[in-house]
């Protein structure tokens, strides 16, 4: 989620979060939030950043994420009218890493990062064209 993001996430802290952010985007099941996602930092016409994406644990390798990030990935084109989406995702989170490599992002950078103990991490900024 972020570096010191703890899940489960607070839902007034999301909320917060979404009214200063483009898209915010909720996928349900049998009524139940299972995946969210929205982005920020948008730049007109050239490209976004991915951000607060949460998958329940329960849902995870079920398709949820794939579809919230397939959903996020056509809203931000036909919405926002970008042509790239970027993300970063932390070196400690492996199985994001190759999920989003699944989902087309191929990383662009590293940054450091500190994580929620106050460790150093490593931030895995990735992109995808739209």
């Amino acid at each position: 989620m972020y570096p010191r993001g703890k899940y489960p996430a607070d839902p007034d802290e999301l909320f917060e979060v979404a009214q200063k952010r483009w898209i915010p985007t909720v996928i349900e099941s049998d009524g139940e939030v299972v995946a969210y996602g929205n982005i920020y930092d948008l730049t007109a016409g050239e490209s976004a950043w991915l951000g607060n994406v949460i998958v329940s644990p329960g849902y995870r390798r079920t398709g949820a994420g794939t579809y919230l990030i397939q959903t996020m990935k056509k809203r931000a084109k036909e919405e926002l009218r970008i042509k790239e989406l970027k993300l970063v995702c932390h070196n400690i989170n492996t199985g994001a890493l190759f999920f989003y490599k699944n989902q087309g992002f191929h990383p662009f950078d590293i940054k450091s990062m500190t994580g929620l103990n106050h460790q150093d991490i490593a931030g895995i900024m990735m992109k995808v064209e739209l």
